[in-house]
């Protein structure tokens, strides 16, 4: 009887298992949308969406020998 008990228990604790990894999967799914669509716009910004011509991806890579050397070796 109590071995019944036992392994309706563990039956139990499996279920709340797979229900909890395919909580943390949704969860996962949902960040690496996030993640993309602000990867997305960050792209859109340096290149040229946000200020135009003011501010593009060209202008960075010109402006990168105006940094200081400790700067240049972290990128």
């Amino acid at each position: 009887m109590q071995n019944r008990d036992n392994s309706k228990q563990g039956g139990a604790q499996m279920d709340l298992l797979k229900k909890a990894d395919k909580a943390g999967s949704k969860k996962s799914k949902k960040a690496a949308i996030w993640r993309k669509k602000v990867a997305r716009y960050l792209a859109y910004c340096v290149d040229g969406g946000l200020l135009q011509k003011k501010f593009t991806l060209m202008t960075m890579i010109e402006g990168l020998d105006r940094l200081d050397t400790d700067n240049q070796l972290l990128i």
